[in-house]
């Protein structure tokens, strides 16, 4: 039987010759109009009525009469079946579960899945072929903040927590407030009206470091602080007996080692005993050579020799 239900009736007037198996062409009995307008009756208290429709991977909201629909349980959906192109469903759902974004089959507002709750409420409008867009979607516990409101969030929970930022390799964002994420360097880049202010990432850790040009081959934990391409290291007192002139430091990893060249700074070595200032040499081995004076003297080949606790700076 045709035309049971709205969206099976024809934008063609000519071509709606019945109303639920009952004729309504022009040569039908007089009792047939009295019972197809009841019939007709009947489908608008139906379609302002609720009908309860389980959840399932592709419920099939279209088949039914009411426009108005409830989906209980908590199947994850994935379409809502076949029907009509312009049909629309309003959907409220009575518990948890999961709607699935798809660019085709079923469009969601944000291009992202929605996890309902009870009480959430929802427009579906059918574009054919299986394919349906929700014209709106509706919280029944949470707020949705906008792009251009302003919203002020009381004792609220985020249900989507996660910030996504436009990123690129060398953003250059100069709105007041535009934040990006520069992937080359891994900096939040900033814009402040004109120009841009660039936000480092700190990162931390230590390393066993281990003195050589000595009888034994002494160690201390070596802390750093990277902020950006800014090293710091806190180097302990690292000291032994001398056997040779030369003296280094080794096992930092290679994540903070110098990418290009050798960087030079000032620290306190330790020479036959006595502390003094001297240098550093930080290769991009990661070798780091000492030399007792800042002008690079080699150290004496006896006595106590190392490093004494201090801090150097260089740029990776």
């Amino acid at each position: 039987m045709a035309n049971a239900k709205f969206d099976e009736y024809s934008e063609t007037a000519a071509s709606n010759t019945e109303i639920d198996g009952i004729d309504i062409q022009g040569t039908a009995s007089v009792s047939n109009f009295d019972n197809a307008l009841r019939e007709h009756m009947a489908h608008h208290a139906e379609f302002n009525d609720w009908a309860d429709v389980a959840s399932a991977t592709t419920p099939d909201i279209g088949a039914v009469a009411d426009y108005y629909i409830r989906i209980t349980g908590t199947v994850t959906i994935t379409g809502l079946g076949t029907v009509k192109e312009g049909t629309a469903k309003l959907v409220t759902f009575a518990g948890a579960l999961t709607l699935t974004h798809n660019a085709t089959s079923l469009k969601l507002p944000g291009n992202a899945n929605i996890t309902t709750a009870a009480g959430d409420i929802g427009l579906f409008v059918s574009e054919g072929s299986g394919n349906w867009k929700c014209a709106f979607f509706t919280y029944a516990d949470r707020i949705v903040v906008g792009t251009t409101t302003t919203q002020t969030l009381t004792n609220k929970t985020l249900d989507r927590p996660t910030i996504t930022l436009n990123q690129s390799t060398a953003p250059t964002p100069t709105a007041e407030g535009d934040i990006q994420w520069d992937t080359n360097d891994d900096t939040i880049v900033v814009g402040d009206g004109s120009s841009q202010k660039t936000f480092y990432s700190q990162d931390s850790g230590s390393f066993t470091g281990t003195l050589t040009g000595c009888t034994t081959s002494p160690t201390g934990t070596v802390e750093y602080i990277q902020q950006g391409n800014l090293v710091t290291l806190f180097i302990p007192d690292i000291q032994g007996t001398s056997n040779t002139t030369a003296a280094t430091i080794t096992g930092m990893p290679a994540s903070i080692r110098p990418s290009t060249i050798a960087r030079y700074a000032i620290t306190r070595t330790v020479d036959n005993s006595a502390i003094g200032s001297g240098a550093a040499v930080i290769a991009t081995s990661g070798v780091i050579s000492l030399f007792k004076t800042v002008g690079g003297a080699a150290f004496t080949a006896s006595g106590t020799k190392g490093h004494a606790n201090c801090c150097i700076s260089y740029i990776l």
